[in-house]
């Protein structure tokens, strides 16, 4: 505590930095040393709410943002492959190097034998990025292993339901009632209701409008919340609108058949 013994009586003090030295402020003694304690007891308790909030809210985040980017380099690395399509994914490509791999472990588990998954990795993140001679490599090892385009379903199934309970909690009307506006938002989005990928993107574009209305409920509820609480929305809802915007070019380009026109677009990001 920062409390000094003078001449039998306590004074406090508060260390404030200047530079590189600390130096210590005379506040007073009694009541004043007192209310001052309580105060800087009062801020440091705010502040350590405020970085827990911020640590965990980002924790949740994250994970939901790493599912997310597993699947978008899955589907970046086919699409180049099968429809020379150049998808933008370098934000999951960073998310999986620097968190996602560990956070999601049971949800991204492939079924492909120690030496085919090593090299299933390496295949799809070098064909995300519009390697072709790893596009090539690909196909024919997704054709051995078709299960691998089931898991693409598994993905968007998980994170569609991970988001639905962020945003409904226990609320089981609201949840059903999210889901079904969700699905008209899918179904409003496709063209053709048999093409499997088709319906991958436009499920990627309905998960991205229901984070993006959650976002915005959460910035317009944050007026209670300090400055870097809402920073910390704010930058999540400019990145969820720009991930919106783009999934919506994506699978307008995919349905028009706009390979170069896309492909165009991304190189010059």
């Amino acid at each position: 505590m920062p409390w000094a013994l003078r001449n039998g009586r306590k004074y406090f003090y508060v260390s404030q930095r200047e530079g590189d030295k600390v130096r210590k402020i005379y506040i007073g003694g009694g009541d004043i040393g007192r209310a001052a304690e309580l105060t800087l007891e009062v801020r440091k308790e705010r502040q350590e709410r405020v970085r827990t909030w911020l640590r965990e809210t980002a924790a949740t985040y994250a994970e939901l943002d790493a599912i997310d980017a597993e699947l978008v380099i899955d589907l970046a690395a086919y699409l180049y492959a099968t429809h020379g399509f150049l998808m933008n994914a370098h934000s999951a490509r960073r998310t999986i190097k620097s968190k996602g791999i560990s956070m999601i472990e049971s949800v991204r588990k492939v079924p492909l034998p120690p030496t085919e998954l090593a090299k299933w990795n390496e295949l799809r993140l070098r064909a995300s990025r519009g390697d072709r001679e790893a596009a090539a490599e690909l196909l024919p090892l997704i054709d051995q292993h078709p299960e691998l385009k089931s898991r693409w379903g598994d993905l968007s199934r998980i994170a569609l339901s991970r988001w639905l309970t962020l945003v409904a909690g226990a609320d089981e009307v609201t949840l059903k009632a999210l889901h079904a506006e969700v699905l008209d938002v899918i179904r409003s989005l496709r063209r053709d209701s048999a093409d499997p990928m088709e319906d991958l993107l436009a499920r990627r574009v309905g998960l991205l409008w229901l984070q993006m209305h959650y976002f915005d409920v959460q910035v317009a509820d944050a007026t209670t919340r300090t400055p870097r609480e809402q920073e910390f929305l704010v930058r999540r809802q400019t990145v969820t609108e720009k991930a919106y915007a783009e999934a919506i070019m994506i699978l307008r380009d995919f349905q028009a058949g706009v390979r170069t026109k896309l492909g165009r677009r991304t190189s010059k990001k």
